[in-house]
């Protein structure tokens, strides 16, 4: 992420939770399928190694085998800013819809491997109306 909120402070931990658009739904999948954290850097970022969650889909599980990256298409990016410190108290601590800020929407996503490949999403856009629900 980058041009973090200016409510956020360099030092706060963001956690960001990745969701697949559900086509047959027409709605975002209820459980994130990728995760990452980290912390507002002095220039506005949060990065991290993104995280593929298991979803139970064998098909998906040995595509992640052969190459893992998510596949291009559309996702919401929810936003959980960690104010009351708890993953500080408990490192393993997955932040709830108490600690949600908002969400943003990649409409074209290419995931890619590497750091300097990485898809970005602007703080500036995200937006509480895209709910908390994990």
């Amino acid at each position: 992420m980058q041009a973090a909120p200016a409510s956020w402070h360099v030092g706060d931990l963001v956690q960001l939770f990745v969701h697949e658009w559900n086509a047959e739904k027409n709605d975002w999948h209820d459980e994130p399928i990728a995760f990452t954290q980290g912390t507002v850097t002095p220039r506005r970022m949060v990065n991290g190694a993104l995280f593929l969650l298991g979803t139970g889909d064998q098909q998906r599980t040995a595509a992640w085998k052969k190459e893992a990256t998510l596949p291009r298409g559309r996702y919401l990016v929810k936003a959980f800013l960690d104010s009351k410190h708890k993953v500080e108290k408990t490192p393993a601590a997955i932040l709830s819809t108490d600690d949600y800020y908002g969400a943003a929407e990649i409409s074209k996503a290419r995931w890619r491997e590497g750091f300097k490949n990485a898809e970005v999403v602007s703080g500036e856009v995200l937006k509480e109306s895209q709910g908390a629900s994990e």
